[in-house]
């Protein structure tokens, strides 16, 4: 999920990977579901500093990936990876918003390198942002989640 300002399962700001394994064609579906019953938790760069630890994701350190949650047999979604840019628009921080989009990517590309028969098809929701940076951003997520 690509689109920081109006993602389907995380709060605003964060790009995210997720395994759906059933339909989301019905209203308890929502992403006020997913975040209370995955109780997420993510931290900026400056929360990792402060707080001595260092981040695996990226060699700067400008974010962090969020742990994984285990989810229960009847979810229908699992958040696999989150990385927090800290806006809900990628105008602010392009560069951390690219970033995080290749870093969501590497996480389903080391997801399938695991276990290549339980590889899935990749699903990108992005923003709805078509004109001038908005649209470079899409077309450079969408090069970075080609196969």
């Amino acid at each position: 999920d690509t689109d920081l300002g109006q993602p389907e399962f995380t709060t605003p700001g964060l790009v995210s990977l997720h395994r759906i394994s059933g339909p989301l064609l019905n209203f308890s579906t929502t992403a006020a579901d997913v975040v209370i019953n995955e109780q997420q938790k993510f931290c900026s760069s400056t929360s990792a500093a402060s707080s001595g630890s260092s981040s695996s994701s990226s060699s700067s350190g400008a974010f962090q990936k969020s742990p994984s949650s285990s989810s229960s047999s009847t979810a229908r979604v699992e958040r696999i990876a989150s990385f927090f840019v800290g806006s809900s628009s990628p105008s602010v921080d392009p560069l951390l918003y690219a970033r995080s989009v290749r870093a969501a990517m590497d996480e389903y590309v080391a997801l399938c390198d695991a276990d290549p028969a339980a590889a899935k098809p990749l699903v990108v929701n992005t923003h709805g942002w078509m004109y001038g940076l908005g649209l470079q951003l899409i077309h450079a997520a969408l090069r970075t989640c080609q196969p």
